[in-house]
């Protein structure tokens, strides 16, 4: 599980590996939101890849890499696929051997991937992948683990740069927090 906050190019290091990766992949998100972000990081980097999703959000991300890029980088015989987990869930029987030739599965929003959740049963669709997932926040709201063994499925942490840090380097734009008064004094 690798940990980085909003802006610090999770998104990006996922496009990155699956450039470097000489393999099938999967990229996997929680949301259609997520699947639609992912393509585009991919597009962006030049990367063809097919999206496993209703055709209403194929459609979608297709036109939005036409109109944004200027070409659809969506193709059907890519070894790179981008996903959500409901999707996958659904089309699970109908994949055939397909999932046994991925050989690494990225995961995007990783802290929700327990064991015995709809998450973890997703990642046991690729028996024989690599899996690495990212996440803002390496703590669930409900406390659960995500360490193998007590619930979760990750074997290490790697703790990217703090806000702060990418504050300082110049990543990120300065930002002020406005919101209501405290309720309780």
């Amino acid at each position: 599980l690798s940990t980085c906050p909003t802006g610090g190019g999770k998104t990006h290091s996922i496009s990155h590996r699956v450039k470097k990766f000489d393999g099938v992949t999967v990229e996997q998100a929680h949301r259609q939101e997520l699947t639609f972000q992912i393509a585009m990081a991919l597009a962006r980097d030049g990367i063809e890849h097919r999206i496993l999703a209703p055709d209403q959000v194929c459609n979608f991300i297709i036109e939005k890499q036409i109109e944004t890029l200027g070409r659809n980088f969506v193709y059907s015989g890519s070894p790179h696929t981008v996903v959500s987990v409901d999707t996958l869930l659904a089309r699970a029987e109908s994949l055939g051997n397909w999932p046994k030739q991925v050989g690494l599965v990225q995961t995007d929003e990783g802290h929700h991937v327990l064991a015995e959740n709809k998450w973890g049963r997703a990642l046991n669709c690729f028996p024989k992948a690599l899996r690495l997932a990212l996440t803002g926040t390496a703590m669930r709201p409900d406390r659960k683990s995500l360490r193998a063994g007590l619930g979760g499925v990750y074997d290490h942490l790697i703790i990217g740069p703090s806000t702060a840090d990418l504050l300082a380097w110049g990543y990120l734009t300065p930002f002020k927090i406005f919101g209501p008064p405290p309720s309780i004094r």
